[in-house]
């Protein structure tokens, strides 16, 4: 795009004597001011033809091509301007620095005026290119600097620059004019905060506030000896600039102080000549015992070291010596192996034999001697001695001193203890002696079911003693048994009785064995002898029924095999003796509370028999599922009352039959006649047929008869049913009234 530049000029020259404007070419060639016969116009664009110089005066001679402007290719004029075409415009001035290019209008083919541009001016030194010649601030148009160049400055006292971290900064040329010296590093006059760029103190401060150095008011060349040390002082400031303050921390020499250090800084700790005992890790010799023992036996001397003691050096204790010392039963004396320190009976450990008996009683019988412990230097009790006592251990009868020695207690040489020698016997209203007795059996008897024998405890001391008491035990019974000594709470072998003569009930079939053993006044038992109780029944045939809970069972027997359970002939609890023609069956007991048992005997062995050819069946009822009791108080020796606690869970009958005392086979086999059976409340069970055969032998064969349901007991029970007018509770045989609540029937 073109510019238009205006050129000024004076209204009242003629035409022809005025420079004339010439076309810029891209403002080359441009006037930057009007002379005497101006230039000839260069070309609008490089190739065109510049316009003639205008005529007048010589245009300074006509304005050379170089002056004028060749405008670009154009042919420079040679002064004046050439007729331009009315109402044409172009550009004026120039765009340099800070002026601006006009424009200029032709008129009656003259080009006027320069008009809205800005003109070449006076340099400012503002910064900007007023004359515009391309250089701001140019030195030439008066500035004293242009702008941009930079120079070395310092502000320092002389002499200073370059020392230590003392350096030159940097001026700028800023608006023509030199700017501020930037960086330069320079001492501070009384700034004692910190040093001078020197290395030195700023001026005027004897030193920079808070450095430190070191100090010493000690004599000279102690410094660093000993315990001396040098102390650091501080510098401070003060209203005029600032000063070394006190000098602190520091140790200067002293008078020794014995602890192992160098106080007084002479090179030598604990200095003896300083005052102090000894000097550290000296040595001497020492003995802490009586003067009179060193070097005797082991006795020998040891060594103490100087040593820190309490703060202090002294004489350390005596380490490595060998002395007596008081209480120190441990050890034997240096002085000798056998002596003992001072204050010690005896060697601690040291063992010696030791009897405290009476003379002439040490190994005699029992008594030995025992052993005495040496502790804290003294003889401990005297212990494992056997010294004599009141009795002598018991022996058994007929023991001799020569092998029982060890008996001999107090020490006598007399056994003066043996033990008794149980010596019991039993006797019964239908008692018969057993021959030969079993081997270990001291006495025996054989009685009739449900007879009551009697103990007798005896026995025989060959010392004398006397005073004898008895444990009796029942050590075993028949299956089933539940009859127990008399003054025993039960009927197993740990129920003991103390009474001297307890009896026993013979409830069932079989051999009891009962233990006793004596025991006289000093406490010496007898081993213990047994007494057999023997139960055979005499009879042809015997039939025996127990049951193992506490309710009433009843035993039953009718003539002929096929009879029915309610024959009226039938032998039971309610016809207890029927009359069954040659022979009669008879119901030995009835038993109501399931102590056990229920009997019933028919003829007699090798006595009177039934006729050849009969037979007998045998029943078992559960009559009733409660405890009964015969009811003695009301005076009706009939009378029957039951408990209340009722027994909801079966139970096992069993029936065992003896023939001619013997416990019978099953017929045609080599099986014990023992029968059992689970019954419920009024099961009625037949579990075996007699029959007497027409050879004169009792069979036995087992019934397979089912199992029938006959009313029994209606229930009727009692809170407080008694038995002979108190409580059946705890006596061997089911109750301590047991004999007066079962019914029999001799």
């Amino acid at each position: 795009m073109k510019t238009l530049r205006t050129c000024l000029l004076p209204l009242v020259l003629a035409t022809a004597l005025l420079p004339a404007c010439g076309s810029s070419g891209n403002s080359a060639g441009d006037l930057s001011q009007p002379t005497v016969g101006g230039n000839g116009g260069s070309g609008v664009d490089a190739g065109d033809t510049g316009g003639t110089g205008a005529t007048g005066g010589t245009g300074g001679s006509g304005g050379t091509a170089a002056t004028g402007g060749s405008g670009g290719t154009a042919t420079g004029g040679t002064g004046g301007e050439a007729p331009c075409t009315n109402g044409d415009q172009q550009s004026c001035g120039t765009d340099v620095g800070a002026c601006v290019a006009g424009y200029r209008t032709c008129a009656n083919g003259v080009w006027g005026n320069c008009l809205g541009g800005t003109a070449p001016a006076q340099e400012t030194c503002d910064g900007l290119d007023h004359d515009c010649d391309g250089v701001p601030n140019n030195p030439a148009g008066g500035c004293a600097c242009q702008d941009g160049d930079t120079q070395s400055c310092y502000d320092g006292p002389a002499g200073t620059e370059g020392v230590g971290t003392c350096a030159a900064g940097t001026q700028t040329c800023v608006d023509g004019q030199w700017g501020e010296c930037v960086g330069q590093v320079m001492p501070k006059p009384g700034a004692c905060n910190e040093a001078s760029c020197t290395g030195e103190p700023n001026p005027g401060c004897t030193c920079v506030v808070g450095a430190t150095e070191d100090c010493y008011d000690g004599s000279a060349g102690t410094a660093g000896v000993g315990s001396c040390v040098a102390g650091t002082r501080t510098c401070e400031s003060t209203s005029s600039g600032s000063t070394w303050g006190a000098c602190e921390g520091e140790v200067i020499p002293e008078a020794e102080g014995c602890d192992g250090k160098d106080h007084n800084c002479n090179g030598t700790p604990n200095d003896v000549v300083g005052g102090c005992a000894c000097a550290p890790g000296a040595t001497q010799s020492c003995y802490t015992g009586p003067a009179s023992t060193e070097n005797v036996g082991t006795c020998k001397a040891g060594t103490q070291t100087c040593a820190l003691n309490g703060g202090l050096y002294t004489w350390g204790p005596c380490t490595g010596d060998v002395a007596p010392v008081p209480g120190d039963c441990d050890h034997a004396s240096c002085t000798g192996p056998s002596d003992l320190n001072a204050g010690c009976a005896c060697l601690n450990g040291a063992t010696q034999s030791c009897y405290t008996g009476p003379s002439g009683t040490l190994d005699v019988g029992a008594c030995t001697a025992g052993t005495a412990t040496c502790v804290n230097g003294a003889w401990g009790a005297c212990t494992g001695q056997v010294v004599p006592t009141t009795l002598d251990a018991c022996v058994p009868p007929g023991a001799t001193y020569t092998s029982n020695g060890a008996a001999d207690l107090n020490c006598n040489q007399v056994l003066d203890r043996h033990d008794p020698q149980a010596v019991p016997t039993i006797t019964a209203p239908t008692g018969a002696p057993v021959t030969p007795l079993p081997a270990g059996v001291a006495a025996g008897i054989q009685v009739l079911p449900l007879d009551t024998a009697v103990l007798h405890g005896a026995a025989t001391d060959q010392d004398g003693a006397g005073g004898y008491n008895y444990r009796w035990r029942l050590i075993s019974a028949p299956a089933g048994n539940t009859a127990g000594l008399s003054g025993a709470p039960g009927s197993t072998p740990a129920d003991i009785s103390s009474q001297t003569n307890p009896t026993l009930f013979a409830q069932l079939v079989g051999d009891y064995i009962i233990g006793v053993r004596a025991t006289d006044a000093t406490g010496c038992e007898s081993e213990e002898a047994q007494v057999l109780l023997r139960v055979k029944p005499n009879t042809a045939v015997h039939v025996q029924l127990t049951w193992d809970n506490s309710v009433d069972m009843d035993l039953r027997m009718v003539q002929g095999a096929t009879s029915s359970f309610d024959d009226p002939s039938a032998c039971y609890w309610g016809y207890t003796n029927p009359d069954w023609g040659t022979v009669d069956p008879s119901l030995d007991i009835d038993d109501l509370a399931g102590c056990n048992p229920e009997n019933i005997h028919f003829g007699e062995a090798g006595g009177a028999q039934p006729q050849l050819g009969t037979s007998y069946g045998v029943f078992v009822h559960y009559y009733c599922d409660f405890r009964g009791h015969r009811f003695t108080s009301s005076g009706d020796p009939t009378a029957v009352c039951y408990e209340d606690a009722q027994v909801l869970t079966p139970v096992t009958a069993t029936v065992r039959i003896y023939i001619d005392g013997q416990l019978a086979k099953v017929d045609g086999t080599n099986q014990d006649a023992v029968f059992t059976q689970s019954l419920e409340y009024w099961d009625a069970w037949k579990p075996v047929n007699l029959v007497y055969d027409a050879g004169g032998i009792w069979r036995v064969q087992p019934s397979s008869d089912p199992l029938q349901v006959v009313t029994g007991c209606d229930g009727t029970t009692e809170p407080t049913c008694l038995c002979g007018g108190i409580p059946n509770t705890s006596d061997p045989y089911c109750g301590p009234n047991g004999a007066a609540c079962r019914s029999l029937y001799p």
